[in-house]
C-alpha cells in the first residue's frame, strides 16, 4: 500500500496539511504510527475480503453436501419402493463402496468388499 495522501488524512484526521507536515517534521513517530496504522487498515481489509470469500466457498460446499445426501436419500427411497433387494442394493452401492468426507474427497472402495 501506498503512503495515504495529506489530503485523505487530513479528513480522516480533522487536521489541516501544515499540522501534518509539523507532525511529519518533528514528531516522525507519531507520524510514522499513523502511517503503519492505514497500512494495517488495508491488510484487515484484505483478510476480512478474504475470509467472506470463503464463506462464499462453503456455503457453496455446504449447498452440494445437502443436493448429495438429499439425492441419496431419494435413491433410497425410490429403491424401497421398487422392492426391498434394490433398498438393499442402493444402501450397499452408496454407502459401502464409497466413504464421502465433507471435504468432497472420495475415498476409493476397500478391496475385502469385493472378496466374494
Amino acid at each position: 500500500m501506498s503512503i495515504p495522501s495529506f489530503r485523505k488524512l487530513e479528513k480522516d484526521l480533522e487536521v489541516n496539511k501544515t499540522t501534518l507536515h509539523n507532525w511529519k517534521k518533528n514528531r516522525p513517530k507519531l507520524y510514522e504510527f499513523i502511517i503503519d496504522s492505514y497500512r494495517d487498515k488495508e491488510i484487515l481489509k484484505n483478510h476480512l475480503n478474504f475470509m467472506i470469500e470463503q464463506k462464499k466457498y462453503i456455503e457453496e460446499e455446504i449447498d452440494l453436501t445437502k443436493k448429495y445426501y438429499k439425492n441419496i436419500f431419494m435413491r433410497l427411497i425410490i429403491g424401497f419402493f421398487l422392492n426391498a433387494r434394490g433398498l438393499i442394493l442402493s444402501f450397499i452401492c452408496i454407502f459401502s463402496f464409497y466413504k464421502i468426507s465433507l471435504s468432497s474427497k472420495i475415498i476409493l472402495p476397500r478391496p475385502e468388499l469385493f472378496a466374494s
